[in-house]
């Protein structure tokens, strides 16, 4: 999603899938995410409706996943939830974002584990992500240049910054659009 991929790069899948309405309805507790790793495929793998609440919780993973440029197989009410998802970002995001940003630099850069040039281009990459949406609610999967760990500290303190002065809101304005845009999901389901 990046077109930053090389021979060496796994495959992640990011899969929403939408239980049967019924089972809600009989009280059958789904699980709201599962993972698999085959070979160099990772899929992940979530309900709509938790989903849902990643989305109106701006979690970074789930911006990635329902909003990247590569689908694999369409659905239907996929443009309906990207609509509804630029509709709710927010400067909850920023937290998303920060906590991956700093949580991957202690663990890798600073601990020396692997303060190589491709795992700050990794953090930086995703920083600038948070950056541009904080600045512009533009979704930006752009390559971005190699990174160094000076880049690192420079791209934390610039997403402080554009989280300053973003004009997003401090929290999701449209999350009952959003939820009761769920329920006509599931309505639709329940009826077929």
């Amino acid at each position: 999603m990046w077109s930053m991929n090389r021979p060496d790069s796994d495959i992640d899948l990011f899969i929403v899938y939408q239980a049967p309405s019924t089972d809600f309805l009989i009280g059958k507790a789904h699980i709201g995410s599962h993972r698999s790793q085959v070979g160099n495929v990772d899929r992940v793998s979530f309900e709509l409706g938790h989903t849902v609440v990643q989305l109106l919780k701006n979690n970074i993973n789930f911006l990635w996943g329902v909003m990247s440029p590569i689908v694999i197989k369409s659905w239907n009410h996929l443009e309906e939830l990207r609509s509804l998802t630029k509709m709710n970002l927010s400067k909850e995001l920023y937290h998303s974002v920060h906590g991956l940003g700093l949580h991957n630099y202690k663990k890798y850069v600073e601990s020396g584990k692997d303060p190589t040039q491709k795992r700050c281009t990794i953090i930086c990459r995703s920083l600038r992500f948070g950056i541009r949406l904080l600045s512009n609610a533009e979704f930006d999967f752009s390559p971005i240049k190699p990174c160094d760990p000076k880049d690192v500290i420079t791209y934390l303190d610039a997403l402080d910054i554009a989280n300053a002065q973003s004009k997003l809101p401090l929290n999701p304005e449209h999350s009952k659009e959003m939820y009761e845009w769920l329920l006509q999901i599931r309505l639709e389901e329940l009826k077929t």
